[in-house]
């Protein structure tokens, strides 16, 4: 765990969890996925460390004074990312939100672009990798699954629109799943390829909605902050190295997250949405099962969107028709005035990493934040 993550949870007020295998991998890794079983999430399909997380979650309710199990979110970056999705997936009674870096999903025989470095996905009776994304239940929370890549990493992608983010985002519209597909492209200052974003942490807790709505940063602070950007970089003005630009540290409030307005001042992504305007917003809550659904996520594992304090909101609509956009996300629940975000809680990230990955996971879990890498 690096200085820099260490102080990225600090300035969003984030408790920053790193777990980790001695394997050298995750037990997940030669999982199989089928349209049998497309959600294998149990000890005898996954291994030691499907365990190893059933450990963790039992043990962060007493781990910290103050905790929200509805801010709870996990993030890596390309296998990690893979697991990022997996254990987000198949914890979903656990898990509000997830960050796919480099990763998204893996469908065998091209559709979702190159087979994974290690095989994973590929055996004789796989046909997808981690887990297929089955329509989580009437009345049940989705989970705010969040994938990305550049269009030129052709780890991920084929091109610019087949590749595992695209992937995820095309199964879950049929599933009623809510997913945020990001899109970036290089430029003559980014590289691209199998890489995170400019700023990823930023975009990470964009992305997933820390704190919801009320967490979001205030029409000053992006006012601020664009303002700032006309001379200095975003992570210059936001203070990600260093001290926050003066104007921006006065209009923003602490530990504020940062809105699609804010965050495209960093890079501009081409989103695939299965729900409309849905980049850090609350999950929707479906009334019917999509017509297209092949397949239910198994109920006692994932939340009833009754038993949340989240923002969830409900549609009867059977299918999601998705947007795709470029630089066009509608920031109409950003908030004007409000209070500090860290004063009444923290939230719990988990970043995992095995030895030879350096996986991460991020989870969060509102009132005193966690992070699992």
């Amino acid at each position: 765990m690096g200085t820099q993550q260490l102080a990225n949870a600090d300035r969003f007020g984030v408790y920053l969890v790193y777990a980790s295998s001695p394997q050298g991998s995750w037990s997940w890794h030669d999982v199989v996925a089928n349209s049998n079983v497309p959600m294998p999430c149990d000890a005898d399909a996954a291994g030691i460390d499907y365990t190893y997380f059933e450990d963790i979650f039992a043990h962060l309710p007493t781990s910290a004074s103050r905790h929200d199990p509805d801010q709870v979110f996990a993030y890596g970056f390309s296998q990690n990312g893979m697991g990022s999705g997996y254990v987000g997936t198949c914890f979903q009674d656990k898990v509000t939100g997830v960050w796919r870096g480099g990763a998204g999903l893996f469908i065998k025989g091209g559709a979702s672009g190159p087979v994974p470095p290690g095989g994973e996905g590929n055996c004789a009776d796989c046909e997808f990798w981690p887990t297929y994304p089955c329509f989580q239940g009437v009345g049940k929370r989705a989970l705010r699954d969040c994938a990305m890549s550049y269009d030129n990493d052709r780890t991920v992608v084929q091109d610019a629109s087949v590749g595992q983010p695209q992937a995820l985002h095309a199964k879950g519209i049929l599933e009623g799943n809510d997913i945020r597909a990001l899109i970036f492209s290089p430029t003559s200052s980014i590289q691209g390829g199998h890489a995170a974003p400019q700023d990823e942490f930023d975009w990470i807790m964009g992305c997933v909605g820390l704190r919801d709505s009320a967490g979001k940063c205030s029409s000053d602070c992006e006012a601020a902050l664009q303002s700032c950007t006309s001379s200095s970089s975003y992570a210059a003005c936001m203070g990600i190295s260093g001290s926050a630009d003066a104007a921006v540290a006065s209009a923003c409030d602490v530990g504020c997250t940062p809105t699609w307005s804010m965050l495209s001042l960093s890079e501009v992504p081409t989103v695939l949405s299965s729900v409309a305007n849905n980049f850090g917003a609350a999950s929707v809550c479906h009334e019917e099962q999509p017509s297209q659904s092949s397949c239910t996520a198994d109920g006692t594992k994932v939340r009833s969107c009754s038993d949340t304090n989240s923002e969830d909101t409900s549609t009867g609509g059977s299918e999601e028709s998705g947007t795709s956009s470029s630089g066009t996300v509608d920031d109409s629940s950003s908030q004007d005035g409000g209070t500090s975000n860290q004063e009444s809680s923290r939230t719990i990230l988990l970043s995992c990493g095995d030895l030879a990955t350096s996986f991460k996971l991020l989870l969060v879990l509102g009132h005193m934040p966690w992070i699992f890498m």
